[in-house]
């Protein structure tokens, strides 16, 4: 969902990472192998007899279904969604009268460290560019306690920011040393670390990380590093002023208050995984690369053939070595393995999912997390948006006024999206008129259900904020219904949230349902697997929806008796970090 704004450029000769520091494999170069053998999996006897199923359609689950056709198994699609496929939080929604103007409903800005995605936009002729209207990139207008604040496209943030910018930009760029002393490598470091392909330094550094900050919530974290820490990054402490500027504004960049709650290394590793980084934007919308993906032909066979709409509720053993898939009609379906990449919060309320892998596992120690436990009790928090087409590019035609609004009201960020560039000014105007997370979009889901009264109460709020441009928010014609809409994504029926964002010492979990395909030829080989960003280190990034389908296509290949042309996806470093180990500083003892 690239929930966190771009914040970092970078020169266009330098590489971006690939590998992931909670994994350390290289996707592309995954693919790329896979490419070359024109499949992920080589020497699955009798592929063509083979059946199997993916539950869900969002990335994860065409990923795994495109994947999996290409390695010449029979393959079933199921999805709950009844008038089309929506390809789950990559849902691109076309206003209806041209294709052209866009409403990206969940994800809508793409790192280029996204190696999996890029992959695939690249090989499906997808394009992208860096006009994504980011707060400081575009004129940009903050609003706090009252007051605006102009920030000037290409200009640095106003004076008001710059102790919490040089804080944030020193954390990233420079080793931090603790109040007692410990020294924890950069996130730059990190990342050149694995750029240089060092794998054990990095991962040392990273679970240095791991020991002090795993039980630290992401507003204890920053306390710890910037108020209670006489080595405060960029040589100022941060007062309580500055942790409320923070949460509410950021870095004039969109508030990170909501995220306080959630875990530290949650957000901590998107720095070193360049995903805030020179992030792009899709024209033709992030959906466009699944559909090409479920559209286009493996041995004149498409994934969109074999989709079935209908709601598993059902999965049982049906003899040894198959499973039995039953929907919510009653019919059921025969497979000898299954991905499942639906949410899996949703999945635990109309599924027996976490029963089924609660049967098929082994019994732990007292205390060893299980996958069923950590499916359970992962944390999956909500994202609300809402989105206007206006009949022109207002900000472009009126000198001064801007393009991106960042606020501690209730709409926190605006941004205007310019689809036509070569008809600008006069081309239809997208506004994503608010997006919000948390705690800030519980408050929208209080709002109207009507379209055009909840569009009227946001608009309301930017009144506050810029009179003359909140005149112009207004929808094509006047029309509500076709040129207005909005999600709460915690009440989308079979979604459940917006995406996975666990809390502290939730790591430990997480890192039992990503393994859990590992088991895949093994004695204990459940022959289901987990897909999508939910079982990933990347909740609300398409990039942990797409590895995990990989490695869920790996272990289906290999649990046929297959083997991977690129078995790094066996050996994630992510087995090897140990959660358990807490070494607090003298600061919060």
């Amino acid at each position: 969902m690239a929930f966190i704004p771009n914040l970092r450029t970078k020169p266009l000769e330098e590489a971006y990472v690939e590998s992931k520091i909670d994994v350390l494999v290289n996707y592309r170069t995954v693919l790329a192998d896979a490419e070359s053998a024109s499949k992920l999996v080589t020497g699955i006897a009798d592929a063509a007899t083979r059946k199997v199923a993916v539950v869900g359609t969002g990335p994860a689950g065409i990923v795994a279904a495109y994947e999996l056709l290409r390695l010449g198994v029979e393959i079933d699609i199921f999805s709950t969604d009844r008038e089309s496929l929506r390809y789950g939080r990559c849902y691109s929604h076309q206003f209806e009268d041209d294709v052209s103007y866009i409403a990206e409903m969940g994800a809508m800005r793409f790192p280029p460290s996204e190696a999996g995605l890029f992959y695939y936009l690249d090989k499906f002729d997808i394009p992208y560019d860096s006009n994504f209207p980011d707060p400081g990139k575009v004129d940009t207008l903050l609003y706090v306690n009252g007051k605006s604040f102009e920030w000037r496209a290409g200009q640095s943030a106003p004076p008001l920011f710059d102790t919490v910018t040089k804080g944030l930009d020193a954390l990233i760029a420079d080793d931090t040393r603790l109040a007692d002393g410990t020294v924890l490598t950069s996130p730059k470091t990190m990342t050149a670390n694995m750029l240089a392909g060092d794998f054990d330094l990095a991962s040392t550094q990273w679970q240095q990380w791991i020991d002090h900050f795993e039980h630290l919530s992401f507003g204890a974290g920053l306390s710890v590093i910037f108020q209670l820490n006489p080595n405060a990054p960029g040589g100022t402490r941060w007062t309580d002023d500055d942790m409320a500027l923070f949460g509410t504004i950021g870095v004039g960049s969109g508030g990170f208050g909501p995220l306080y709650s959630v875990q530290f290394l949650e957000i901590f590793r998107l720095f070193v995984n360049e995903l805030e980084t020179d992030q792009q934007f899709i024209p033709s919308g992030i959906g466009s690369v699944f559909e090409a993906m479920a559209n286009a032909k493996v041995d004149g066979v498409r994934v969109l053939d074999r989709h079935i709409a209908g709601n598993i509720v059902s999965i049982e053993a049906s003899d040894e070595r198959r499973l039995k898939l039953v929907t919510e009609s009653g019919g059921a379906h025969d497979y000898d393995r299954v991905i499942w990449a639906a949410p899996k919060w949703a999945s635990q309320t109309n599924s027996n999912l976490v029963e089924y892998i609660e049967s098929v596992t082994e019994s732990l120690p007292p205390g060893e997390p299980t996958v069923a436990s950590a499916l359970a009790e992962m944390h999956t928090i909500n994202s609300s948006k809402a989105f206007i087409l206006t009949e022109d590019k207002f900000w472009l035609k009126n000198e001064g006024m801007p393009a991106n609004i960042q606020s501690d009201t209730l709409i926190r960020g605006l941004y205007c999206l310019d689809y036509t560039p070569d008809e600008s000014p006069d081309g239809r105007g997208v506004v994503l008129l608010s997006y919000t997370w948390q705690d800030d979009s519980a408050k929208q889901i209080a709002l109207p259900t009507d379209k055009e009264a909840r569009i009227k109460v946001l608009v309301e709020d930017v009144k506050r904020i810029d009179p003359d441009f909140a005149a112009h928010l207004v929808p094509r014609n006047g029309d509500y219904d076709r040129y207005t809409i909005f999600i709460d994504w915690m009440s989308e029926p079979n979604y459940h949230g917006a995406f996975k964002l666990n809390h502290p010492k939730q790591d430990r979990l997480l890192q039992r349902s990503y393994s859990f395909y590992l088991q895949a030829g093994k004695s204990d080989d459940p022959f289901l697997y987990l897909a999508g960003d939910d079982v990933s280190y990347m909740g609300g990034w398409s990039e942990g929806a797409i590895e995990t389908a990989i490695n869920a296509v790996c272990a289906v290949g290999v649990s046929l008796g297959g083997t991977a042309v690129n078995d790094a996806v066996f050996s994630p470093a992510a087995v090897n970090y140990d959660y358990r180990v807490y070494r607090p500083t003298d600061s919060i003892r």
